[in-house]
């Protein structure tokens, strides 16, 4: 449970603890996204964010290390892990916001710089995500010199947080960036007047 820390089911819907609402968990033939993009480009919440395996790696860690069914270096190992995990997401961030800089050099209209601007505020906001996650892990890390559950708790929470804002922003970004790309090829949909 992302409010409370405790274990549940994986078949569970609430948490037996607490009652707050629990994340899907991912399955093989889930949708490699919760969210869906509308053919005029909205975000449409479909279902709420699903419980990936590695944030399940994560969770699971902390319940364990808490149980004593693994050891604080077997947990700072996995925190380690989830550390790296971050760092190729913030260079996916940073290879975006070139890949909008690239499009938009190539051929610049006012129409390409709003996509492009759209593109860079979206990555930003993405930055926001994994930095809050990376302030989930560190909460998590107090645990192994300060044995109090608060630290675990605290952290799934932010690590959630930080995991869901990712996850919505990359949705939207990935299609500023797809629009952006199209206009640069040509191939881009005239937009509808508005009315």
């Amino acid at each position: 449970c992302v409010n409370c820390g405790r274990g549940n089911p994986r078949t569970n819907n609430v948490c037996e603890s607490c009652g707050n609402a629990l994340p899907n968990i991912a399955s093989d033939d889930s949708p490699d996204s919760t969210f869906e993009i509308s053919e005029h480009g909205g975000l449409e919440d479909e279902t709420r964010m699903v419980m990936t395996t590695n944030l399940e790696r994560i969770f699971q860690a902390c319940e364990d290390v808490e149980n004593g069914r693994i050891t604080p270096d077997e947990f700072i190992k996995v925190l380690e892990w989830a550390n790296g995990l971050l760092k190729q997401m913030s260079l996916g961030v940073a290879k975006k916001q070139a890949e909008a800089n690239h499009a938009y050099s190539e051929t610049p209209t006012p129409e390409m710089e709003n996509e492009r601007n759209t593109v860079l505020e979206v990555m930003a906001f993405f930055e926001e995500g994994i930095d809050e996650w990376q302030a989930g892990l560190e909460e998590m890390s107090k645990y192994v010199h300060e044995p109090e559950s608060r630290h675990l708790k605290s952290g799934m929470k932010r690590v959630w947080e930080g995991a869901s804002a990712v996850h919505r922003v990359k949705i939207i970004g990935d299609a500023a960036n797809e629009r952006l790309a199209q206009m640069a090829s040509g191939t881009a949909p005239e937009s509808e007047p508005a009315g």
